[in-house]
């Protein structure tokens, strides 16, 4: 919700973390002060709950979060392909190496991340791999190419 007032503040920015997290909050805070108290109340705790992780339905949803960036970035070099700088946006990838927890979703990074492999491999023949009917298919669990699901 933040980003529809601070925008979606990528590893690009040069904004620090803490800088980011301050936006952030104030945001959430101006979202809210129209709303009845019980109301604002409850979803500046939901927000706490988000950003301290406290929660496996926050780890899940920062998960989710992070899943979405990195198949977004994905997206973009597939459509780019970017000869002088294939691999443009590791930046994205690097961020999140080793952050995941939920278990499904570390599936999917692994999923996206042998796709991205392949897509960057020197070897690489032919069209890259694209999820059927978009990226929704790779989390709902089917390889692009040969449609099977993904265990």
């Amino acid at each position: 919700m933040c980003e529809a007032i601070v925008g979606d503040i990528t590893p690009y920015c040069g904004v620090s973390v803490e800088d980011k997290h301050r936006q952030e909050k104030e945001a959430m805070i101006s979202m809210c002060q129209n709303l009845k108290k019980e109301v604002a109340d409850e979803i500046l705790s939901l927000y706490e709950e988000y950003e301290n992780q406290v929660t496996v339905e926050a780890q899940t949803v920062k998960d989710l979060d992070r899943f979405e960036m990195i198949l977004q970035a994905y997206e973009y070099e597939l459509s780019q392909q970017r000869a002088d700088n294939p691999q443009y946006l590791e930046e994205f990838f690097a961020s999140t190496k080793g952050k995941f927890k939920n278990p499904q979703v570390v599936r999917w990074v692994k999923k996206l991340t042998e796709m991205r492999d392949v897509f960057h491999s020197p070897s690489r023949n032919g069209t890259p791999e694209v999820p059927n009917g978009g990226s929704s298919s790779l989390v709902n669990g089917h390889t692009p190419a040969s449609g099977k699901t993904v265990p």
